[in-house]
């Protein structure tokens, strides 16, 4: 799945069905999310597991340039990507989880 890099991520349903609502939150702002970091404060309820998650939030437009250096791990995308560094952070609505991106200050 686009913005995941780690395989035990990957691996686990539960979290995929999770990462699916913070990607639909993210393509509501034309952009793409890219996990770095699971940051705790954890949901789980039926077939969804997830956290609070660190990465950077970038406009749909550059992500192909960018997803290219994430998978290879390039370490400079956190000075070059600075200002889309972000977290993205869940709030239990009734039924329904809600994903808001929050900039790193």
């Amino acid at each position: 799945m686009r913005g995941i890099r780690q395989q035990t991520y990957l691996q686990d349903r539960r979290f995929l069905n999770f990462f699916e609502r913070v990607q639909e939150a993210a393509a509501s702002e034309d952009k793409v999310f890219f996990m770095d970091t699971g940051e705790g404060h954890e949901y789980e309820k039926g077939n969804v597991y997830g956290e609070d998650l660190g990465g950077w939030l970038v406009a749909k437009e550059k992500a192909a340039s960018f997803e290219e250096r994430y998978c290879n791990f390039d370490k400079s995308l956190y000075y070059d990507f600075e200002e889309d560094i972000c977290f993205a952070e869940w709030e239990e609505q009734g039924e329904e989880i809600i994903i808001t991106f929050r900039s790193y200050e």
